[in-house]
């Protein structure tokens, strides 16, 4: 009897340590916000900010790596898109600030996705969020130039007539 009983403790402190080494601190991006005085083609930055959402875990060597479909949301000039972070706390946040530019915009929308691999209970985990965020788009002032009405054009009567214009964008 005395022998089942150690080998039920055993596989009892077996399962224990396969689940604390099975366990990860999850890291999550908790927020974020866009430049507002931006508009396509010009640098601009957007700021996410990350949760570790363990209470008793830190999660080190944070690796961010930043995308976007068809390359509407690119790196600055000079700048990579990975960002790194040493540590976060446990139950903490770290705000990052990422320069970027926008190339264009699909139907006055762009998006990113942020593939974050990190380090927890020296066990290296990943996670990956995908953020939309309205894009300002250029307008187009049409300017006209001139207006030429022929001198037989009357009142309520249809009547050609020609224009020069300029789009002033």
């Amino acid at each position: 009897i005395i022998g089942i009983i150690v080998a039920f403790l055993i596989f009892l402190g077996y399962k224990e340590s396969t689940y604390a080494s099975s366990y990860k601190a999850q890291i999550i991006l908790d927020s974020y916000e866009v430049a507002e005085d931006y508009e396509i083609g010009e640098d601009t930055h957007i700021k996410i900010v990350l949760k570790n959402t363990d209470a008793s875990y830190f999660v080190r060597n944070v690796l961010i790596n930043c995308s976007s479909n068809v390359n509407t949301v690119v790196p600055v000039e000079g700048k990579s898109n990975q960002f790194y972070l040493d540590t976060i706390r446990p139950n903490d946040t770290a705000e990052v600030e990422i320069p970027i530019a926008i190339t264009h915009a699909e139907g006055g929308y762009a998006s990113m996705t942020f593939n974050i691999e990190y380090l927890s209970d020296d066990a290296r985990w990943s996670a990956s969020s995908y953020i939309v965020f309205p894009v300002k788009e250029e307008t187009a002032d049409i300017v006209i130039k001139s207006v030429n009405v022929p001198a037989e054009a009357t009142q309520n009567n249809s009547v050609l007539i020609s224009s020069y214009f300029l789009n002033d964008l």
